[in-house]
């Protein structure tokens, strides 16, 4: 891994309040550049994360931290590197020791990034949405309580566990072992027109599919179960939605 450049902006004033302290922000921005091959991990648990196509090599993130204005902490960009690629943390030190049990209530994190579609991208939240814009290779998502969209290259693994989850598949060769999960939330698959693929879906909500397959129930899970062949079904796509319900939709990538 090479880093590249390192920014850090602190000063700027939000117009938010939250019990009766003014916001503030501060903003760090890193490039990297990885080997070929490597993944690019995320984790925010103080906020959302939206992912963007890079339009070069290098994997460019901004983290935009707002705190309440007595919060005494200093945000760090802590990029770790491992045979399975880079894991990319924030960080919080007072007094050169790290900060512990921090919340959205004092603390927001909001992460931006760039990633090449080389890269397999994998992403958890714990208090905010999941925005992937056909970035990254094969995606591996998970968040606690925001939403999840994702407009893929590759295939899609990800669970909600209260959000809506809509996932966009962008390339028909390439949605092998999509395994898609949502407990609470709504489930939308957006399948590309011309794909082979044999997608077997359940949920315990309703069932709504532009395709002619039938619905079927069973009696002893409570599941809605569907099975969709198209093509000539050679790849794998499975989704389940616990409460939410089902949509399986056919579009035309742009």
């Amino acid at each position: 891994m090479y880093r590249i450049i390192s920014i850090f902006l602190i000063g700027l004033t939000c117009s938010a309040w939250a019990q009766d302290e003014e916001w503030k922000m501060q903003v760090k921005e890193d490039q990297y550049i990885l080997p070929s091959g490597y993944a690019f991990h995320i984790s925010n648990p103080l906020g959302p994360v939206r992912v963007q196509p890079s339009k070069d090599e290098k994997c460019h993130v901004t983290a935009r931290i707002t705190f309440v204005e007595s919060f005494e902490g200093v945000a760090q960009l802590e990029p770790k590197m491992d045979a399975n690629g880079i894991q990319l943390h924030v960080r919080f030190l007072k007094e050169g020791k790290e900060m512990e049990a921090l919340t959205p209530l004092t603390v927001k994190v909001d992460l931006i990034l760039q990633i090449p579609e080389k890269h397999d991208l994998h992403v958890t939240t714990d208090a905010g949405p999941i925005e992937i814009d056909r970035a990254g290779s094969a995606i591996h998502a998970k968040s606690k309580t925001g939403n999840i969209v994702i407009k893929a290259n590759g295939p899609v693994t990800s669970y909600s566990s209260t959000g809506k989850t809509k996932v966009y598949f962008y390339n028909r060769d390439k949605l092998e072992g999509s395994d898609i999960k949502s407990y609470a939330g709504a489930l939308a698959i957006y399948l590309p027109e011309g794909c082979d693929a044999l997608f077997t879906g359940k949920t315990r909500g309703k069932v709504v599919s532009d395709y002619r397959s039938e619905v079927v129930p069973d009696k002893d899970s409570k599941f809605n179960a569907i099975t969709i062949n198209l093509g000539k079904a050679t790849q794998k796509i499975n989704a389940l939605s616990e409460q939410g319900g089902l949509q399986i939709f056919s579009f035309f990538p742009g």
